[in-house]
């Protein structure tokens, strides 16, 4: 009985100690994925959405791969610099942003770009601000 006994709290320690590594990685915040990492997540879900072919497939994944590095890279030299203002990163990230968008709307037929524009949000602010300067036209 003491030997069952010694026997089950010797594999209650061995599992202890070896799940406590396994809990400890659970519990670790995940690094934000790579560039190329976000290019393949990203055109798997525009695949989805917007019912890409291969070509379009080809040159999402490949305007993603280019641009996200390079905006990674002029972030990560701004970080050296030492420049710190939040307001700085965020128009690097727009300015990149807009590039991608840019070169989206030359890949993306009318409708998939207007069903890109929807569910991204922008559609509206893109409906106001043409009307704003239709408004600004006319006066």
């Amino acid at each position: 009985m003491k030997q069952r006994l010694l026997y089950l709290l010797c594999l209650m320690a061995v599992f202890a100690l070896k799940a406590a590594p396994l809990c400890a990685q659970q519990q670790q915040p995940k690094a934000p994925p790579s560039p190329a990492e976000f290019a393949e997540q990203e055109v798997a879900r525009l695949e989805k959405l917007l019912k890409l072919d291969e070509i379009q497939s080809f040159y999402v994944d490949s305007i993603l791969q280019h641009d996200m590095q390079a905006m990674m890279d002029e972030i990560q030299e701004m970080q050296r610099a030492g420049m710190q203002e939040a307001s700085s990163f965020r128009i690097v990230q727009d300015r990149w942003r807009n590039q991608i968008e840019a070169a989206y709307q030359k890949v993306f037929t009318p409708e998939q770009w207007d069903r890109y524009l929807l569910h991204s949000g922008q559609k509206k602010d893109r409906k106001k601000a043409r009307e704003e300067r239709r408004r600004k036209r006319n006066e």
